[in-house]
Protein backbone atom coordinates (compact mmCIF):
# COMPACT_ATOMS: atom_id res chain seq x y z
CA UNK A 1 0.00 0.00 0.00
CA UNK A 2 2.79 2.71 0.87
CA UNK A 3 3.85 2.25 -2.78
CA UNK A 4 0.89 3.25 -4.10
CA UNK A 5 1.44 6.83 -2.70
CA UNK A 6 4.99 6.96 -4.07
CA UNK A 7 4.75 9.50 -6.84
CA UNK A 8 7.82 8.97 -9.29
CA UNK A 9 8.47 12.56 -10.98
CA UNK A 10 8.90 13.46 -7.29
CA UNK A 11 12.01 11.21 -6.95
CA UNK A 12 13.08 11.69 -10.55
CA UNK A 13 13.06 15.56 -9.86
CA UNK A 14 14.95 15.51 -6.59
CA UNK A 15 17.38 12.85 -8.03
CA UNK A 16 18.02 15.92 -10.50
CA UNK A 17 17.98 18.53 -7.65
CA UNK A 18 20.55 16.38 -5.87
CA UNK A 19 22.96 16.06 -8.86
CA UNK A 20 23.10 19.30 -9.74
CA UNK A 21 24.08 20.17 -5.74
CA UNK A 22 26.38 17.38 -6.26
CA UNK A 23 28.21 19.35 -8.92
CA UNK A 24 28.62 22.64 -7.07
CA UNK A 25 24.71 23.69 -7.78
CA UNK A 26 25.87 24.18 -11.85
CA UNK A 27 26.55 21.64 -14.46
CA UNK A 28 25.56 20.46 -17.68
CA UNK A 29 22.51 18.36 -19.18
CA UNK A 30 24.94 15.91 -20.40
CA UNK A 31 26.48 15.08 -17.33
CA UNK A 32 22.90 14.97 -15.03
CA UNK A 33 21.52 13.05 -17.27
CA UNK A 34 24.69 10.33 -16.93
CA UNK A 35 24.10 10.49 -13.49
CA UNK A 36 20.48 9.91 -13.05
CA UNK A 37 18.74 6.84 -14.34
CA UNK A 38 16.66 8.83 -16.61
CA UNK A 39 16.67 9.27 -20.55
CA UNK A 40 18.24 12.24 -22.08
CA UNK A 41 14.44 14.21 -22.72
CA UNK A 42 13.28 13.24 -19.29
CA UNK A 43 16.30 14.81 -17.51
CA UNK A 44 15.81 17.77 -19.68
CA UNK A 45 11.55 18.05 -19.57
CA UNK A 46 12.67 17.97 -15.55
CA UNK A 47 15.06 21.06 -15.47
CA UNK A 48 12.30 23.12 -18.26
CA UNK A 49 9.29 23.08 -15.62
CA UNK A 50 12.33 23.76 -12.54
CA UNK A 51 13.47 27.08 -14.93
CA UNK A 52 9.70 28.06 -15.50
CA UNK A 53 9.30 27.83 -11.74
CA UNK A 54 12.42 29.52 -11.29
CA UNK A 55 14.67 26.78 -9.31
CA UNK A 56 17.01 26.40 -12.05
CA UNK A 57 18.59 28.55 -15.03
CA UNK A 58 20.08 28.53 -18.18
CA UNK A 59 22.27 31.02 -19.23
CA UNK A 60 24.01 29.57 -22.21
CA UNK A 61 23.45 27.44 -25.16
CA UNK A 62 25.74 25.12 -24.01
CA UNK A 63 23.01 23.03 -21.74
CA UNK A 64 24.55 24.39 -18.54
CA UNK A 65 21.91 24.77 -15.53
CA UNK A 66 22.47 26.15 -12.12
CA UNK A 67 20.76 26.14 -9.00
CA UNK A 68 19.28 29.69 -8.17
CA UNK A 69 18.62 31.75 -5.46
CA UNK A 70 14.84 31.19 -5.35
CA UNK A 71 16.35 27.30 -4.58
CA UNK A 72 18.75 28.71 -1.73
CA UNK A 73 15.97 30.69 -0.34
CA UNK A 74 13.89 27.36 0.41
CA UNK A 75 16.87 25.93 2.97
CA UNK A 76 17.12 29.55 4.54
CA UNK A 77 13.47 29.33 4.93
CA UNK A 78 13.95 26.12 6.67
CA UNK A 79 16.59 27.03 9.10
CA UNK A 80 19.19 26.24 7.04
CA UNK A 81 22.42 28.91 7.11
CA UNK A 82 23.56 29.32 3.73
CA UNK A 83 26.89 30.33 3.19
CA UNK A 84 28.62 33.16 1.00
CA UNK A 85 30.39 30.09 -0.47
CA UNK A 86 27.38 27.82 -0.81
CA UNK A 87 25.76 30.87 -2.68
CA UNK A 88 28.97 31.93 -4.72
CA UNK A 89 29.71 28.17 -5.79
CA UNK A 90 27.28 27.95 -8.11
CA UNK A 91 28.68 31.07 -10.04
CA UNK A 92 32.40 30.58 -9.61
CA UNK A 93 31.83 26.86 -11.24
CA UNK A 94 30.30 28.73 -14.54
CA UNK A 95 33.04 31.21 -14.59
CA UNK A 96 35.77 28.39 -14.22
CA UNK A 97 34.22 26.58 -16.92
CA UNK A 98 33.96 29.59 -19.49
CA UNK A 99 38.24 30.77 -18.65
CA UNK A 100 39.32 27.43 -17.88
CA UNK A 101 41.35 29.37 -15.15
CA UNK A 102 40.89 28.99 -11.42
CA UNK A 103 38.69 30.65 -9.60
CA UNK A 104 39.23 32.23 -5.95
CA UNK A 105 36.63 34.19 -3.43
CA UNK A 106 37.86 35.75 -0.50
CA UNK A 107 35.43 37.88 2.62
CA UNK A 108 35.98 40.52 4.48
CA UNK A 109 36.67 38.98 8.09
CA UNK A 110 37.75 41.15 10.94
CA UNK A 111 39.95 43.41 9.56
CA UNK A 112 41.26 41.18 6.80
CA UNK A 113 40.38 39.77 3.49
CA UNK A 114 40.41 35.74 3.91
CA UNK A 115 40.23 33.44 0.95
CA UNK A 116 36.89 31.16 1.95
CA UNK A 117 36.96 29.10 -1.52
CA UNK A 118 38.47 28.51 -5.06
CA UNK A 119 37.73 25.97 -8.18
CA UNK A 120 40.54 24.68 -9.73
CA UNK A 121 41.41 23.72 -13.41
CA UNK A 122 42.85 20.50 -14.58
CA UNK A 123 46.19 22.73 -15.79
CA UNK A 124 49.39 20.99 -15.26
CA UNK A 125 50.33 24.24 -14.30
CA UNK A 126 47.91 26.50 -11.88
CA UNK A 127 48.67 28.84 -8.48
CA UNK A 128 46.74 28.04 -5.61
CA UNK A 129 45.93 29.52 -2.37
CA UNK A 130 45.56 27.97 0.86
CA UNK A 131 42.09 28.44 2.29
CA UNK A 132 41.94 30.70 5.06
CA UNK A 133 44.60 32.80 4.37
CA UNK A 134 44.63 36.39 4.05
CA UNK A 135 45.06 38.37 1.07
CA UNK A 136 47.37 41.63 0.58
CA UNK A 137 45.23 44.56 0.59
CA UNK A 138 47.32 46.01 -1.52
CA UNK A 139 49.35 43.29 -3.38
CA UNK A 140 46.65 41.13 -4.78
CA UNK A 141 43.66 41.67 -7.03
CA UNK A 142 41.26 39.88 -4.49
CA UNK A 143 42.53 42.33 -1.99
CA UNK A 144 42.33 45.37 -3.76
CA UNK A 145 39.04 44.91 -5.10
CA UNK A 146 37.87 44.50 -1.33
CA UNK A 147 40.13 47.57 -0.08
CA UNK A 148 38.86 50.16 -3.18
CA UNK A 149 35.12 49.94 -1.33
CA UNK A 150 35.98 49.77 2.44
CA UNK A 151 35.60 53.40 4.36
CA UNK A 152 38.71 55.41 4.33
CA UNK A 153 38.85 54.81 7.90
CA UNK A 154 38.87 51.65 8.12
CA UNK A 155 41.28 50.91 5.67
CA UNK A 156 43.39 53.30 7.00
CA UNK A 157 43.06 51.19 10.40
CA UNK A 158 44.06 47.91 8.54
CA UNK A 159 46.96 49.09 6.90
CA UNK A 160 48.82 50.62 9.72
CA UNK A 161 51.18 53.37 9.42
CA UNK A 162 54.43 50.80 8.31
CA UNK A 163 56.12 50.43 5.40
CA UNK A 164 53.55 48.28 2.75
CA UNK A 165 55.15 44.86 2.40
CA UNK A 166 56.83 44.24 -1.28
CA UNK A 167 56.69 40.73 -2.73
CA UNK A 168 57.67 41.38 -6.07
CA UNK A 169 59.17 44.04 -7.95
CA UNK A 170 56.21 45.21 -9.38
CA UNK A 171 54.16 45.53 -5.69
CA UNK A 172 53.16 48.58 -4.81
CA UNK A 173 54.93 50.13 -1.86
CA UNK A 174 53.56 53.58 -1.62
CA UNK A 175 49.82 55.07 0.36
CA UNK A 176 50.18 57.51 -2.86
CA UNK A 177 50.72 54.97 -5.57
CA UNK A 178 47.35 53.02 -3.65
CA UNK A 179 44.56 55.69 -3.38
CA UNK A 180 45.47 56.09 -7.41
CA UNK A 181 45.14 52.19 -7.62
CA UNK A 182 42.08 51.99 -5.98
CA UNK A 183 40.98 54.99 -7.80
CA UNK A 184 41.38 52.93 -10.98
CA UNK A 185 39.42 50.02 -9.55
CA UNK A 186 36.58 52.03 -8.60
CA UNK A 187 36.08 53.48 -11.45
CA UNK A 188 36.55 50.09 -13.28
CA UNK A 189 34.54 48.25 -11.39
CA UNK A 190 37.55 45.57 -11.27
CA UNK A 191 41.24 45.14 -9.86
CA UNK A 192 44.20 43.58 -11.75
CA UNK A 193 47.33 41.97 -10.61
CA UNK A 194 50.28 41.87 -13.04
CA UNK A 195 52.96 39.96 -11.25
CA UNK A 196 52.21 42.18 -7.96
CA UNK A 197 52.05 39.51 -5.52
CA UNK A 198 54.10 36.20 -7.14
CA UNK A 199 56.15 36.85 -9.94
CA UNK A 200 54.22 35.19 -13.69
CA UNK A 201 51.29 35.54 -12.05
CA UNK A 202 47.85 37.66 -13.39
CA UNK A 203 44.57 37.57 -11.72
CA UNK A 204 41.39 39.51 -12.04
CA UNK A 205 39.05 40.27 -9.65
CA UNK A 206 36.00 41.88 -8.81
CA UNK A 207 33.96 43.10 -6.10
CA UNK A 208 30.79 41.90 -4.09
CA UNK A 209 28.65 43.36 -1.85
CA UNK A 210 25.97 42.32 0.83
CA UNK A 211 22.28 43.51 0.67
CA UNK A 212 22.76 47.04 1.92
CA UNK A 213 25.79 47.54 -0.52
CA UNK A 214 28.38 46.91 1.45
CA UNK A 215 31.80 45.44 0.59
CA UNK A 216 31.53 41.79 1.70
CA UNK A 217 33.75 40.05 -0.70
CA UNK A 218 35.31 39.63 -3.77
CA UNK A 219 35.86 37.20 -6.51
CA UNK A 220 38.94 36.76 -9.17
CA UNK A 221 40.11 34.62 -11.96
CA UNK A 222 44.08 34.05 -11.53
CA UNK A 223 46.30 32.42 -14.79
CA UNK A 224 49.99 32.09 -15.42
CA UNK A 225 50.74 35.19 -17.64
CA UNK A 226 52.24 33.42 -20.15
CA UNK A 227 48.71 31.94 -20.74
CA UNK A 228 47.13 34.63 -20.54
CA UNK A 229 46.61 37.05 -24.31
CA UNK A 230 45.63 40.59 -24.29
CA UNK A 231 42.49 39.37 -26.13
CA UNK A 232 41.78 36.44 -22.92
CA UNK A 233 42.21 39.27 -20.32
CA UNK A 234 39.33 41.56 -21.75
CA UNK A 235 37.30 38.39 -21.76
CA UNK A 236 38.59 37.36 -17.82
CA UNK A 237 37.70 41.15 -16.97
CA UNK A 238 34.12 40.91 -18.52
CA UNK A 239 33.06 37.24 -17.26
CA UNK A 240 34.24 37.82 -13.66
CA UNK A 241 32.65 41.16 -13.47
CA UNK A 242 29.70 39.32 -14.57
CA UNK A 243 30.17 36.63 -12.29
CA UNK A 244 30.75 39.14 -9.11
CA UNK A 245 27.35 41.06 -10.48
CA UNK A 246 25.23 37.91 -10.32
CA UNK A 247 26.87 36.52 -6.99
CA UNK A 248 25.71 40.53 -5.64
CA UNK A 249 22.07 39.96 -7.06
CA UNK A 250 21.62 36.64 -5.37
CA UNK A 251 22.61 37.97 -2.11
CA UNK A 252 20.35 41.02 -2.87
CA UNK A 253 17.40 38.53 -3.54
CA UNK A 254 18.37 36.90 -0.39
CA UNK A 255 18.86 39.66 1.48
CA UNK A 256 21.76 38.50 2.59
CA UNK A 257 24.05 40.20 5.52
CA UNK A 258 27.14 39.04 7.01
CA UNK A 259 26.88 36.49 9.51
CA UNK A 260 27.90 36.99 13.81
CA UNK A 261 31.79 37.74 13.61
CA UNK A 262 32.02 39.09 10.56
CA UNK A 263 33.04 43.16 9.74
CA UNK A 264 30.28 45.19 9.69
CA UNK A 265 31.88 48.43 9.33
CA UNK A 266 32.06 48.15 5.59
CA UNK A 267 30.32 50.38 3.45
CA UNK A 268 30.87 51.68 -0.32
CA UNK A 269 33.09 54.32 -0.40
CA UNK A 270 31.72 57.15 -1.78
Amino acid sequence: MPARNNINLVGKTMRVLEVLAECGGSTSLKEITSRVDLVKSSVYRILFSLRELGYVEQKDSAGVYTLTWKMHSLLRKGGTQMTLLDLARPHMVRLRDEIQETVWLAEWRAAAGVVIGGVDVPHRLRFSIDIGSTVGLHSTALGKAIAAHLPVPVLTDVLGSGKLSRATSRTITTREELRAELDRVRQRGFAINKGESVDGLIAVAAPVFDAKDRILASVSVGSPIFRCSAAKQKLIIAAVKRAAGAITADLVNLQFEPREGQSRDAAVAG
